[in-house]
């Protein structure tokens, strides 16, 4: 890129709310750490009478760190709740969401590699039960 190029090239807004939140982090920071460590004597002799308790100075950094925690941990949870029991038939049948093959052909081969018409990822699609079933039997012999 040449100096015009970077010069005249505007800022994306995810380039501009980042630069407002590195810059605000500072203010932010030094303030907190002023509330922490600066005793209420001088915060009142300040005027600064309206201020949290400095117990949660301690209390906030430890709630968000184990709701940082506790989220991956919640979310597997609910996937495991609303995953279907093993023997369920809706683990077998279709739903809503499964999709067939783009392009089905006779051969076990096209059908689990199709064509990508040009593209290099082919379009997703659920592999039929009985596809599978052949091909472990062929496996198996």
């Amino acid at each position: 890129m040449t100096d015009e190029e970077i010069q005249s090239r505007d800022a994306s807004p995810s380039e501009k709310h980042g630069f407002v939140l590195h810059v605000m982090c500072f203010p932010l920071a030094a303030t907190y750490l002023i509330w922490t460590f600066v005793p209420d004597e001088v915060l009142h002799s300040l005027h600064i009478t309206y201020y949290a308790p400095k117990e949660w100075a301690i209390l906030a950094p430890t709630y968000m760190l184990c709701i940082f925690l506790a989220i991956p941990l919640l979310y597997a949870a609910v996937n495991i709740l609303a995953t279907p029991k093993i023997d369920s038939p809706l683990t077998i049948g279709g739903d809503s969401f499964s999709r067939g093959p783009p392009s089905v052909s006779t051969g076990s081969e096209s059908i689990l590699y199709p064509e990508t018409n040009g593209s290099s990822v082919p379009e997703i699609y659920d592999i039929d039960v009985n596809i599978i079933n052949r091909l472990v039997q062929k496996i198996q012999r």
